[in-house]
């Protein structure tokens, strides 16, 4: 029996399109290969809302991320990364709690993407964290710089110098 190719996104298949969310995801193996091997971070992760914002400790510092998660069978594997930050003046549970404001006037604040996102996959999303020992702000500002070299968040609008002008180029 011959298989045959089918173009999944043809209206003939699949009907109305508008169900799909299709976006360019940018990865970049180079700057894998050049992130620094002193870097080691313990992640942790809570789903992202106001059920779990007591789950978020209130006395660490260090860098996170919202990444999707569709859950579809317990994979571990099937998700994409957002949004990468730091939370380096205020604790993990500060920033937290204005990701959760922001979410609700999304169209009055300055980081539009990311509330549209916190809204859009509602349910679907984690807040993934790791402390940074000792809180040094210097060395926060270093593991975010290399996460977003490495990883190129797609909702992160603020990129090293490094890498700036490519993703510019590669966003348009």
């Amino acid at each position: 029996m011959a298989t045959t190719l089918v173009d999944i996104f043809d209206p003939a298949i699949v009907g109305d399109l508008r169900d799909f969310e299709v976006k360019n995801i940018v990865m970049a193996p180079k700057y894998w290969k050049k992130f620094p091997g002193d870097i080691h971070l313990n992640w942790k992760h809570e789903p992202f809302g106001t059920a779990h914002i007591d789950s978020i400790p209130d006395n660490q510092y260090g860098v996170y991320s919202f990444v999707i998660g569709g859950g579809i069978s317990g994979h571990p594997a099937c998700g994409c990364l957002l949004y990468v930050g730091k939370a380096a003046d205020q604790s993990f549970k500060n920033r937290y709690a204005q990701y959760l404001k922001e979410r609700k006037r999304r169209r009055r604040t300055d980081r539009i993407k990311v509330a549209w996102a916190l809204t859009q996959w509602d349910g679907h999303i984690s807040f993934y964290y790791a402390p940074v020992p000792n809180a040094d702000a210097n060395a926060i500002d270093r593991i975010e710089s290399e996460l977003l070299k490495a990883l190129l968040p797609p909702l992160n609008e603020q990129f090293p110098a490094e890498v700036r002008d490519k993703v510019k180029i590669l966003r348009g």
